[in-house]
C-alpha cells in the first residue's frame, strides 16, 4: 500500500482516479493508458478563477506547498498579469524562418524584441527599434528560454520561436490548469521531502521552505508515464540488480534475441523459471512469445545495468523507485523523458549521502566503498523521506519569475 503524506488530505481521492488509467507502472512495472485531467469549463481564460481567490488567507499552508516556487498564490497572481496582458492584445508573433542569433538583422529582429518586451524577458531601457540583434537581445532570449526549460544558448531557433508564439490567452489557460492541479493537493508540507516535478524533468529536497537539493531527472516517455503520487523513500539499494518487468522483456528483449542469440549472457543477465535460475542455452528463444513466455530476467550489478549504483525505494504499488543511470549523457538534453517510467536522477550519491545523514556512520566515504565493492547492499533510511511525483507545466519561483514547460503527457488538454 502507498503510504500518504500527512499533509495531502485529499490526496487519497487522486489516487484513486489515477488508478483507473494505470496498471502497473514503470522501469519496473507495466504502464497502461495515460492518465489526463478533467478538462476545465469553457469560460473565457481566467474568467472562472475569482478575485477573492489570488491570495489564500493566513495559515492555510499554501504559501510554500511547492517550496522551490511559491505555489498556489504566486500562479493566481502570475494569472492576473497574463490577463492583463491578454487584455491588452496579447503579444505579436513572431515570423517562422531561420534561427537568428546575435549579429542577425531585419524585421524579425523588431519582432522578437517587441515579443520579448511583451513578456518581460528584455529588459526596460534596451532599443526595441534596432534591428541589430545585440548582447541584450541574446539575454532576453536566455532569460526566456530559461523560463520555458528551453536550451539556453541565446539564439531563436526553432523551437524557442515555436514557444514564443504560444499565445497568452494559452498561456492564462495553461496557468489555471496548473491552479486547479495545486488546489487539488495543496497543503502544509513534511518536514523533509523530495518532490520531483515529471513535467519539468527536475527534483528538489526541501525542509520546511528551503530547498537544499536540486538536480536533473529523466522521466518516463511519452507513451509511458511515470504516475503521480505520494510515497515514502525508505530505504535504498548499492548496486541493485535489475528484475526485469515481464512487458520489458517480451517487448524489447525477446525480439533482440532474434537478431542477438548472445544479448542475455553478454549483458549479464540470469533467467529464472519459477523461481530457479536456469541454464540460458537450454531455452530455444525463437520459440518464445509474448504468449508462452515463462522467465524472469535479472540483470546482475555492473556497468551494463541501467539502474547504475544506487536505487532508491518507496515503497507503492506501481513499482517505480529513483535510481542512478550509466546513459549521464542524456541529462544534457532539455527534454529528459526517456525512460519507462522510474526516475533516474543526477546526484544520486548525493541524495544517498542526505537521506543517510541521521546515522553518523554512513559517511561520503562509506557510500563510495559501499558502491565500489561492487556487493548489492540494502540500507534502512533512518529518517523515511516524504516524496511527491507531481505534474505541473506552469509554476512561479522563488524569485516570482512564471516558468511554463511543454504538455508531454498531454494532460493539459
Amino acid at each position: 500500500m502507498i503510504r500518504q503524506i500527512k499533509t495531502f488530505p485529499i490526496f487519497k481521492i487522486f489516487l484513486i482516479l489515477l488508478s483507473l488509467s494505470y496498471t502497473r507502472g514503470s522501469m519496473s512495472a507495466d504502464i497502461a493508458r495515460p492518465v489526463t485531467y478533467e478538462k476545465l469549463n469553457s469560460q473565457p481564460p481566467g474568467q472562472h478563477i475569482a478575485d477573492a481567490e489570488l491570495r489564500p488567507g493566513p495559515g492555510t499552508g499554501d504559501e510554500h506547498f511547492y517550496t522551490s516556487c511559491n505555489g498556489y498564490s504566486g500562479l493566481q497572481l502570475a494569472l492576473r498579469k497574463y490577463m492583463d496582458i491578454a487584455s491588452r492584445g496579447g503579444w505579436p508573433a513572431v515570423s517562422k524562418g531561420a534561427a537568428m542569433k546575435e549579429g542577425a538583422t531585419g524585421e524579425r529582429v523588431i519582432e522578437l524584441k517587441n515579443r520579448l518586451a511583451a513578456s518581460g524577458d528584455l529588459l526596460n531601457g534596451e532599443n526595441r527599434e534596432d534591428y541589430i540583434f545585440d548582447e541584450g537581445l541574446k539575454q532576453a532570449v536566455i532569460r526566456f528560454q530559461k523560463r520555458h526549460g528551453l536550451n539556453e544558448d541565446g539564439i531563436a531557433g526553432r523551437e524557442t520561436i515555436q514557444s514564443l508564439n504560444v499565445t497568452a490567452e494559452e498561456r492564462i489557460r495553461q496557468i489555471e490548469i496548473n491552479i486547479s492541479r495545486l488546489r487539488e493537493i495543496r497543503g502544509g508540507q513534511d518536514e523533509r521531502c523530495v518532490t520531483v516535478n515529471i513535467a519539468a524533468f527536475e527534483l528538489e529536497v526541501t525542509e520546511l521552505k528551503d530547498t537544499v537539493m536540486s538536480m536533473k531527472v529523466i522521466v518516463g516517455k511519452p507513451y509511458w508515464h511515470t504516475p503521480l503520487f505520494s510515497a515514502e523513500i525508505t530505504h535504498l539499494v548499492f548496486n541493485p540488480s535489475w528484475y526485469v518487468p515481464r512487458s520489458i522483456a517480451v517487448r524489447e528483449i525477446i525480439p533482440k534475441l532474434t537478431t542477438e542469440p548472445d544479448y542475455l549472457r553478454e549483458e549479464g543477465f540470469r533467467v529464472l523459471r519459477d523461481n530457479k535460475e536456469i541454464d540460458i542455452s537450454t531455452v530455444n528463444w525463437m520459440d518464445i512469445t509474448a504468449d508462452n513466455f515463462q522467465y524472469r530476467f535479472v540483470q546482475v550489478p555492473g556497468p551494463r545495468n541501467p539502474l547504475g549504483k544506487i536505487k532508491f525505494v518507496f515503497p507503492n504499488r506501481f513499482n517505480v523507485y529513483l535510481h542512478d543511470t550509466p546513459a549521464r549523457v542524456l541529462f544534457e538534453k532539455s527534454s529528459r523523458a526517456f525512460s519507462h517510467g522510474c526516475i533516474r536522477i543526477e546526484k544520486p550519491v548525493e541524495l544517498a549521502e542526505y537521506l543517510l545523514r541521521d546515522d553518523p556512520s554512513w559517511t561520503r566515504d562509506k557510500i563510495r566503498a559501499a558502491i565500489d565493492s561492487g556487493k548489492e547492499t540494502k540500507v534502512r533510511v533512518p529518517s523515511p523521506a516524504s516524496i511527491s511525483l507531481l505534474y505541473l507545466t506552469a509554476w512561479v519561483d522563488k524569485d516570482n519569475i512564471i516558468h511554463f514547460r511543454n504538455d508531454i503527457y498531454g494532460r493539459d488538454r
